[in-house]
Protein backbone atom coordinates (compact mmCIF):
# COMPACT_ATOMS: atom_id res chain seq x y z
CA UNK A 1 0.00 0.00 0.00
CA UNK A 2 1.24 3.29 -0.94
CA UNK A 3 0.90 6.25 1.78
CA UNK A 4 -0.83 9.36 0.21
CA UNK A 5 1.02 11.90 2.33
CA UNK A 6 4.88 10.60 2.10
CA UNK A 7 3.98 8.81 -1.19
CA UNK A 8 5.93 5.22 0.39
CA UNK A 9 4.98 1.84 -0.38
CA UNK A 10 4.33 0.58 2.91
CA UNK A 11 2.91 -2.90 4.89
CA UNK A 12 -0.23 -3.04 5.54
CA UNK A 13 0.54 -3.41 9.20
CA UNK A 14 2.06 0.63 9.10
CA UNK A 15 -1.54 1.50 8.42
CA UNK A 16 -4.20 2.53 10.84
CA UNK A 17 -7.62 0.82 11.01
CA UNK A 18 -10.16 3.03 9.86
CA UNK A 19 -13.36 3.55 12.01
CA UNK A 20 -15.25 3.67 8.84
CA UNK A 21 -16.88 0.85 7.23
CA UNK A 22 -16.18 1.68 3.76
CA UNK A 23 -12.51 1.73 4.22
CA UNK A 24 -10.37 -1.06 5.83
CA UNK A 25 -7.56 1.23 6.51
CA UNK A 26 -6.94 5.20 6.39
CA UNK A 27 -5.23 5.95 3.11
CA UNK A 28 -2.01 7.62 5.05
CA UNK A 29 0.64 5.62 7.41
CA UNK A 30 0.78 5.58 11.20
CA UNK A 31 3.51 7.62 11.45
CA UNK A 32 2.05 10.50 9.20
CA UNK A 33 -1.28 10.06 10.61
CA UNK A 34 0.29 10.63 13.98
CA UNK A 35 1.89 13.92 12.63
CA UNK A 36 -1.21 15.40 10.63
CA UNK A 37 -3.00 14.63 14.44
CA UNK A 38 -0.02 16.50 16.18
CA UNK A 39 -0.82 19.50 13.71
CA UNK A 40 -4.61 19.60 14.33
CA UNK A 41 -4.20 19.61 18.31
CA UNK A 42 -2.01 22.25 18.33
CA UNK A 43 -3.65 24.20 15.90
CA UNK A 44 -6.92 23.66 18.07
CA UNK A 45 -5.60 22.88 21.94
CA UNK A 46 -7.90 25.01 23.89
CA UNK A 47 -11.24 23.38 22.20
CA UNK A 48 -10.06 19.83 21.79
CA UNK A 49 -9.32 20.10 25.83
CA UNK A 50 -12.57 21.80 26.93
CA UNK A 51 -14.70 19.17 24.79
CA UNK A 52 -13.07 16.60 26.25
CA UNK A 53 -13.32 17.79 30.13
CA UNK A 54 -16.96 18.51 29.00
CA UNK A 55 -17.46 14.78 27.98
CA UNK A 56 -15.70 13.68 30.75
CA UNK A 57 -18.08 15.54 33.52
CA UNK A 58 -21.11 14.04 31.66
CA UNK A 59 -19.52 10.70 31.98
CA UNK A 60 -17.67 10.75 34.53
CA UNK A 61 -18.62 7.15 35.96
CA UNK A 62 -18.69 5.31 32.66
CA UNK A 63 -15.03 6.72 32.24
CA UNK A 64 -13.88 5.71 36.18
CA UNK A 65 -15.87 2.34 35.04
CA UNK A 66 -13.84 1.86 31.78
CA UNK A 67 -10.67 2.39 33.73
CA UNK A 68 -10.73 0.57 36.19
CA UNK A 69 -11.88 -2.55 33.66
CA UNK A 70 -8.86 -1.91 31.86
CA UNK A 71 -6.28 -1.62 34.94
CA UNK A 72 -7.79 -4.95 36.88
CA UNK A 73 -7.69 -6.85 33.51
CA UNK A 74 -3.85 -5.32 31.98
CA UNK A 75 -2.57 -5.18 35.55
CA UNK A 76 0.98 -6.50 35.08
CA UNK A 77 1.51 -4.66 31.49
CA UNK A 78 0.06 -1.60 33.23
CA UNK A 79 2.93 -1.92 36.00
CA UNK A 80 5.73 -2.51 33.50
CA UNK A 81 4.66 -0.24 31.10
CA UNK A 82 4.79 2.73 34.40
CA UNK A 83 8.53 1.41 35.58
CA UNK A 84 9.34 2.03 31.64
CA UNK A 85 8.01 4.92 31.45
CA UNK A 86 9.19 6.40 34.46
CA UNK A 87 12.86 4.88 33.72
CA UNK A 88 12.82 6.69 30.75
CA UNK A 89 11.27 10.29 31.56
CA UNK A 90 13.00 10.17 35.05
CA UNK A 91 14.51 14.27 34.38
CA UNK A 92 11.18 15.09 33.34
CA UNK A 93 8.76 13.76 35.99
CA UNK A 94 11.11 15.32 38.50
CA UNK A 95 10.64 18.50 36.99
CA UNK A 96 6.78 18.29 36.60
CA UNK A 97 6.87 16.57 41.10
CA UNK A 98 9.00 20.29 41.57
CA UNK A 99 7.02 22.60 39.03
CA UNK A 100 3.63 21.01 40.89
CA UNK A 101 4.83 21.46 44.66
CA UNK A 102 6.09 25.18 44.21
CA UNK A 103 2.83 26.08 42.80
CA UNK A 104 0.81 24.55 45.06
CA UNK A 105 2.87 24.07 48.49
CA UNK A 106 0.32 25.82 51.05
CA UNK A 107 -2.41 23.34 49.64
CA UNK A 108 0.38 20.19 50.12
CA UNK A 109 1.38 21.67 53.31
CA UNK A 110 -1.82 21.92 55.06
CA UNK A 111 -3.01 18.38 53.07
CA UNK A 112 -0.40 16.83 54.96
CA UNK A 113 -0.45 18.31 58.65
CA UNK A 114 -3.93 17.39 58.37
CA UNK A 115 -2.98 13.81 57.33
CA UNK A 116 0.08 13.55 60.70
CA UNK A 117 -2.72 14.72 63.11
CA UNK A 118 -5.33 12.05 61.78
CA UNK A 119 -2.62 9.80 61.38
CA UNK A 120 -1.22 10.50 65.11
CA UNK A 121 -4.22 9.63 66.94
CA UNK A 122 -4.78 5.92 65.15
CA UNK A 123 -2.89 2.61 66.96
CA UNK A 124 -0.76 1.81 64.08
CA UNK A 125 1.27 4.79 64.79
CA UNK A 126 1.11 4.36 68.68
CA UNK A 127 2.22 0.81 68.36
CA UNK A 128 4.85 1.66 65.38
CA UNK A 129 6.70 4.64 67.67
CA UNK A 130 6.86 2.31 70.66
CA UNK A 131 8.41 0.01 68.35
CA UNK A 132 11.23 2.69 67.23
CA UNK A 133 11.77 3.96 70.86
CA UNK A 134 12.62 0.30 72.16
CA UNK A 135 14.58 -0.34 68.82
CA UNK A 136 16.59 2.72 70.06
CA UNK A 137 16.60 2.58 73.75
CA UNK A 138 18.45 -0.55 72.84
CA UNK A 139 20.89 0.59 70.49
CA UNK A 140 21.97 3.30 72.80
CA UNK A 141 22.59 0.83 75.49
CA UNK A 142 24.07 -1.51 73.11
CA UNK A 143 26.58 1.02 71.78
CA UNK A 144 27.09 3.44 74.97
CA UNK A 145 30.56 3.57 76.32
CA UNK A 146 29.33 5.96 79.13
CA UNK A 147 31.26 9.30 78.09
CA UNK A 148 27.81 10.86 78.59
CA UNK A 149 27.22 12.69 81.19
CA UNK A 150 25.14 15.81 81.85
CA UNK A 151 28.69 17.77 83.04
CA UNK A 152 30.38 16.82 79.91
CA UNK A 153 27.17 17.72 77.93
CA UNK A 154 27.46 21.42 79.26
CA UNK A 155 31.05 21.84 78.89
CA UNK A 156 30.36 20.36 75.24
CA UNK A 157 28.21 23.34 74.75
CA UNK A 158 30.47 25.79 76.13
CA UNK A 159 33.13 24.68 73.25
CA UNK A 160 30.96 25.15 70.71
CA UNK A 161 30.11 28.50 72.15
CA UNK A 162 26.71 28.14 72.73
CA UNK A 163 25.54 27.78 68.84
CA UNK A 164 24.70 25.60 66.91
CA UNK A 165 27.74 23.27 65.27
CA UNK A 166 26.01 24.34 61.29
CA UNK A 167 23.84 27.29 61.10
CA UNK A 168 25.36 28.81 64.24
CA UNK A 169 22.23 30.48 65.96
CA UNK A 170 22.64 30.79 69.33
CA UNK A 171 21.61 28.04 71.99
CA UNK A 172 19.19 27.99 75.14
CA UNK A 173 18.69 25.21 77.00
CA UNK A 174 16.28 26.68 79.09
CA UNK A 175 13.76 26.97 75.72
CA UNK A 176 11.71 23.76 75.69
CA UNK A 177 12.02 21.67 72.21
CA UNK A 178 14.36 24.33 70.31
CA UNK A 179 17.58 22.29 70.98
CA UNK A 180 18.78 18.98 69.70
CA UNK A 181 21.57 16.74 70.56
CA UNK A 182 22.80 14.77 67.64
CA UNK A 183 24.34 12.35 66.42
CA UNK A 184 27.43 12.85 64.04
CA UNK A 185 27.49 9.02 62.75
CA UNK A 186 23.68 7.87 63.54
CA UNK A 187 23.37 5.15 65.80
CA UNK A 188 21.37 3.44 63.17
CA UNK A 189 24.42 2.87 61.20
CA UNK A 190 25.67 1.21 64.92
CA UNK A 191 28.22 3.79 65.63
CA UNK A 192 28.81 4.32 69.37
CA UNK A 193 27.01 6.83 71.75
CA UNK A 194 29.87 8.34 72.90
CA UNK A 195 30.91 11.82 73.46
CA UNK A 196 32.71 11.98 70.42
CA UNK A 197 30.26 11.41 68.47
CA UNK A 198 27.80 13.86 69.68
CA UNK A 199 27.12 17.61 69.05
CA UNK A 200 24.55 20.36 69.53
CA UNK A 201 21.98 21.11 66.60
CA UNK A 202 19.00 23.73 66.61
CA UNK A 203 15.60 21.76 65.82
CA UNK A 204 15.41 23.01 62.21
CA UNK A 205 19.19 21.76 61.37
CA UNK A 206 18.71 18.40 63.21
CA UNK A 207 15.53 17.54 61.38
CA UNK A 208 16.72 18.72 57.54
CA UNK A 209 19.95 16.70 58.85
CA UNK A 210 17.98 13.32 59.82
CA UNK A 211 20.12 10.32 59.78
CA UNK A 212 22.81 11.72 57.23
CA UNK A 213 26.32 12.13 57.42
CA UNK A 214 29.18 12.63 55.33
CA UNK A 215 31.58 9.42 54.79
Amino acid sequence: MECKICKIEKLEIEFKISRYKDKIYYSCCKKCHADKENIRYKKNKDIIREKVSEKYKNNKEKYKKLSRDYYLNNKESKKTYDLKYREINKVILKEQIRKYYIKNKKKIRSYLNEWQKEYRKTEKWKASMKVANSKRRNLVRATNDKTITTKSLIDLLIKQNRKCILCKIELDLTIRNTVHLDHIIPISKWWHHSLKNVQWLCKKCNLIKSDKYDN
